[in-house]
């Protein structure tokens, strides 16, 4: 049993929309406020993705890039605005970098996203409306 390919396999049963990393303007916060901060601007993706967006995202630490920043995976209704999205996080004032853009499960974001999972300093959240995927939800890998 592997926990990362378990959770990427777990991650791959979802219909997502966008890969996203993005990193903050200023002094990088601790894991959880990064989290609360990527919650805030969750909410807005409504206006970005129809269909009740929902999300996974993880925080890594920043030791290759220097600096704690998030990847995430989002889900919802067709393919949304990414430019709207990408802008209103660059404009928020802790908002920083981004990159968003279209998610292509041949390129393996979800094996991606999943080793943050599984590190002991990552933290993680899943976000937003799942109803038709509570019977995936259920068997999130727990290792």
């Amino acid at each position: 049993m592997n926990p990362r390919v378990d959770y990427g396999e777990w991650l791959g049963h979802f219909d997502w929309q966008w890969f996203a990393t993005l990193t903050f303007r200023h002094d990088p916060p601790k894991p959880l406020t990064a989290l609360r901060k990527y919650r805030k601007w969750e909410k807005s993706n409504e206006l970005f993705l129809p269909g009740n967006p929902y999300s996974f995202v993880a925080t890594e630490d920043g030791s290759s890039m220097g600096r704690l920043h998030l990847h995430s995976l989002v889900g919802g209704e067709g393919a949304g605005n990414i430019k709207a999205a990408w802008a209103d996080w660059f404009n928020n004032p802790y908002g920083g970098r981004a990159r968003i853009e279209l998610y292509n499960p041949e390129k393996g974001a979800s094996f991606y996203i999943s080793k943050y999972v599984t590190k002991t300093l990552g933290e993680w959240e899943v976000l937003g409306s799942w109803p038709e995927y509570q019977h995936i939800v259920a068997r999130a890998p727990t290792g």
